[in-house]
């Protein structure tokens, strides 16, 4: 089977030394693009509590987060403790044990 994703360059994901806090623009893509996957009835709320969530356990500090049907959009600022692909990675092993957050995992789900 060949690989039908372009290559993507890695990035650089420091932050600058003088900002403790600094605030990231991250976008979560789901695996069926131009498919409403996540802006539906038992999906939009309880991604957005798992969001809420991860803030509250301060995990990462959500200044905004936008819901669209096949991604989300973030700005986040996240401690210098840990790593902003840590949590990404963290987060997205949440959503995918919750089968993209189906009532039925979700309930058993903790995102700790």
């Amino acid at each position: 089977m060949r690989n039908i994703l372009p290559f993507r360059t890695v990035l650089n994901h420091s932050p600058p030394h003088w900002d403790q806090y600094p605030e990231w623009f991250v976008t979560i893509c789901t695996d069926t693009p131009k498919v409403n996957s996540l802006c539906t009835h038992g999906v939009a709320e309880p991604l957005l509590g798992g969001i809420g969530e991860y803030h509250q356990n301060f995990k990462w500090f959500a200044d905004i987060a936008v819901l669209m049907p096949d991604h989300i959009h973030l700005i986040i600022s996240v401690s210098r403790m840990t790593t902003l692909s840590e949590i990404i990675r963290g987060f997205k092993r949440w959503s995918a044990r919750s089968d993209f957050f189906s009532m039925d995992s979700l309930e058993e789900t903790n995102l700790n």
